[in-house]
């Protein structure tokens, strides 16, 4: 548990040192939910119905565009051979390295949608959170 709690940890100080995954991340995120009003027309009716399929598949787009960046510096400089040389499962280092991936790269996209979500009285959360299912 040590070793995968030390792989996170150095995968996220390094997309921390390296921002610009998380900020291309949350910039494409915003600008494709920006630019789907201006595609389908002003109806907020069908705004209001496509907007959770809306908001997951460019979520998802903005996860991909850093997919790469999971083990692509990591054989770059070799530290992933060394990965492999250690007494570790290689399933192992690849959940690790994609749990920080994950917290790295969606803990931007999710939280202001998370934080959106708790705003207004229990029937107005539930309403908007039942939208994003």
């Amino acid at each position: 548990m040590h070793a995968f709690l030390a792989i996170i940890g150095r995968d996220l100080r390094l997309a921390w040192r390296n921002g610009n995954a998380a900020l291309m991340a949350v910039g494409f995120f915003v600008i494709t939910i920006s630019l789907f009003p201006l595609s389908l027309g002003p109806e907020p009716a069908m705004l209001r119905r496509v907007a959770g399929g809306i908001v997951w598949v460019a979520a998802m787009f903005a996860m991909m565009l850093t997919l790469e960046r999971i083990f692509g510096p990591d054989h770059e400089d070799g530290s992933l051979e060394q990965l492999m040389l250690a007494d570790l499962s290689l399933g192992f280092v690849a959940l690790a390295k994609v749990a920080a991936h994950w917290i790295g790269t969606a803990g931007p996209l999710i939280d202001p949608m998370r934080r959106h979500l708790r705003q207004g009285n229990k029937t107005q959360r539930q309403i908007r959170q039942h939208e994003l299912l």
